[in-house]
């Protein structure tokens, strides 16, 4: 099994033969193929072979393009099976290889092609090569900047278990301050807590003023029951209910319940206005919390990008064109064209456009610059692929091209919704109340993620009910069930808008490849 066969597999680009042998969702295929690798560790001999066998039939499942170097010899690439292909390498000894892209890309313009996205834009250069120097220069800035980043995201999510514990246990105590006029209960663990915690306790000692204290002396041994028993509402009705109710004692005890009770009602009123500022400030304090750390994943976001293009392609690395100690590099261009054809509502013409550049670069004084800069000349492999594809799909691959790319990104998500997972309900509940909208944060890597950090992951392709949603009127799409007679007549149109987007990408296609050959002055018919 390759890294290609498994993302093919996850993102739904398999043969037909074995597309029903594979869940539905691209998260229940990840999970699937995370099993077998589990497995495959195991120490269960049966079981360990019978998922490597499972690992190692994804690179005959998967629905990968292929590429015939020489005669009977076929080479599998990472790419789904295009509609049409077209190859070429240019080797020119005096030319630059920019020209050859920028051609493309006006090209591809001129033909309708006005949407393109860049989807790969990887330098790799030899460790000897003086632009190595230069990117390890930049590298190391981006690289303290995400460690610095990495670490303050770090802290706070530890910081936010302790917020959201301090939020429990003050929901605890503002329980028993709103029942205390409700229940008994309540009122008797409210005032047990002012005994314990309150009443003459200096350093977390009793001292003699302390109600339990006082109570080991003879004329107040009486003082504890009456304390529990006698419990007016309000510090102002103290005096007329301890009469009322204890009349019948000395006046020595009277006072001193008299004394207790105002202080602990007034105490009680006090410190529930306390709490519930607290409360107040906490929540609000969780959310900035919660937003800062999503503002330093979106800011980690850029320095990532940058890092894992600085940082070259360690497969590059490894190819016999780049030496270390030559002046020698490789640069992976990759730009993803689409339009919709006339007619189509959905299904666009997609033509994706691969350049490979292995370059020998030189610092010259460029004709059309007043500066030195430095110029690729060496060997250009170009390839044109055709495809028709919905917006959904499209995103899909997209998608599946970034996951190559940013591991790193993944992984700081997932701590987070760990740590999200493991606070459990609370949080989500406490960032509600303080009026943040959550939407569909930080789920698993491949699920939903709104705009910052997380759309680095754009939204995954949701099933056949939601990508001909468009396809179903209005009228039957709002408040009516979607019946299996809708589906399959948005699953006809589809179908027939893939045979009228297959023709005119087909043909665009055949002209960008004809019109590039005529143009560089290339044998062409």
């Amino acid at each position: 099994m390759t890294e290609g066969s498994k993302r093919l597999v996850i993102y739904g680009y398999t043969k037909k033969k074995t597309k029903n042998t594979y869940p539905k969702t691209e998260e229940e295929r990840r999970k699937l193929i995370a099993s077998w690798e589990r497995a495959a560790q195991s120490s269960d001999e049966a079981q360990k072979n019978a998922a490597k066998a499972k690992l190692k039939n994804l690179e005959d499942d998967a629905d990968h393009d292929e590429i015939e170097f020489s005669f009977g010899q076929r080479m599998k690439l990472d790419y789904p099976t295009p509609l049409q292909k077209y190859f070429m390498t240019i080797e020119n000894p005096k030319k630059s290889v920019e020209p050859f892209y920028y051609w493309c890309m006006h090209e591809i313009n001129d033909l309708g092609y006005m949407y393109v996205d860049k989807l790969t834009d990887i330098f790799t250069a030899a460790e000897h090569s003086s632009f190595y120097g230069a990117a390890a220069q930049r590298l190391g800035l981006a690289q303290d900047k995400v460690s610095q980043y990495l670490a303050a995201i770090g802290k706070m999510i530890k910081d936010m278990f302790q917020l959201v514990r301090e939020l429990r246990w003050i929901d605890e105590r503002k329980t028993y301050y709103e029942q205390s006029d409700k229940t008994d209960a309540a009122m008797q663990a409210l005032k047990g807590l002012w005994v314990d915690m309150v009443d003459g306790v200096v350093g977390g000692q009793r001292t003699g003023s302390n109600l339990f204290t006082m109570a080991t002396q003879l004329q107040y041994s009486a003082l504890p029951d009456l304390f529990f028993d006698v419990s007016p509402k309000k510090s102002d009705k103290v005096d007329e209910v301890v009469e009322e109710k204890v009349g019948e004692f000395n006046k020595n005890v009277k006072r001193v319940l008299k004394r207790k009770l105002y202080s602990f009602l007034t105490w009680r009123e006090s410190t529930f206005k306390e709490l519930l500022n607290r409360r107040n400030f906490t929540l609000k304090y969780l959310r900035q919390h919660y937003n800062v750390i999503r503002m330093y994943m979106t800011w980690c976001k850029p320095y990532i990008r940058h890092i894992e293009r600085l940082k070259g392609s360690t497969e590059r690395l490894e190819s016999p064109d780049v030496i270390a100690a030559f002046e020698s590099s490789m640069v992976d261009i990759e730009v993803l064209g689409r339009k919709i054809a006339a007619g189509n509502k959905k299904v666009y013409s997609c033509i994706l456009m691969t350049f490979e550049y292995r370059t020998k670069p030189s610092m010259q004084y460029q004709t059309d610059a007043y500066h030195r800069g430095p110029i690729h000349i060496g060997i250009t492999n170009m390839t044109f692929r055709s495809y028709t594809w919905t917006k959904e799909e499209i995103d899909k691959f997209k998608r599946m091209k970034e996951e190559e790319d940013l591991e790193m990104l993944k992984n700081i998500d997932e701590s987070l919704t760990a740590a999200m997972e493991a606070l459990g309900k609370d949080l989500r509940d406490y960032l509600r109340e303080a009026n943040e909208d959550m939407g569909e944060p930080l789920q698993e890597a491949g699920k939903t993620k709104k705009e910052g950090v997380t759309d680095v992951f754009a939204q995954p392709f949701k099933g056949i009910g939601e990508l001909f949603g468009g396809l179903i009127p209005k009228g039957r799409a709002k408040g009516m069930k979607i019946t299996k007679k809708s589906l399959a007549l948005a699953a006809a149109q589809i179908k027939d808008e893939r045979e009228k987007a297959k023709g005119d990408v087909k043909m665009t296609c055949f002209k960008l490849y004809d019109y590039f050959k005529k143009a560089h002055g290339m044998l062409a018919w």
